[in-house]
């Protein structure tokens, strides 16, 4: 998705995969990237897939209201609150 510009690698990587460990989740974070680079993929897919994984209680919000973002998917494959 992303290339290193210099220093260490932050996350771990398998391939050109970035594997994001779930403890990292408990905090803040801040994904950059140049136009097309698939940011917006990267947080419409965060919040299901921690979902899946894990028991936390995820909400997603769209700050933009773009109304060509389908309603996340629930991790049972419902939409919509429990």
């Amino acid at each position: 998705m992303g290339r290193k510009v210099s220093g260490e690698s932050v996350l771990p990587t398998h391939h050109r995969e970035v594997s994001l460990p779930l403890e990292r989740l408990r905090r803040h974070v801040l994904v950059l990237g140049a136009s097309g680079s698939g940011k917006t993929e990267t947080l419409l897919r965060l919040p299901w897939a921690t979902a899946r994984v894990s028991d936390w209680a995820v909400f997603f919000l769209d700050a933009k209201g773009d109304a060509d973002y389908a309603p996340l998917p629930r991790a049972d494959g419902r939409h919509g609150p429990r």
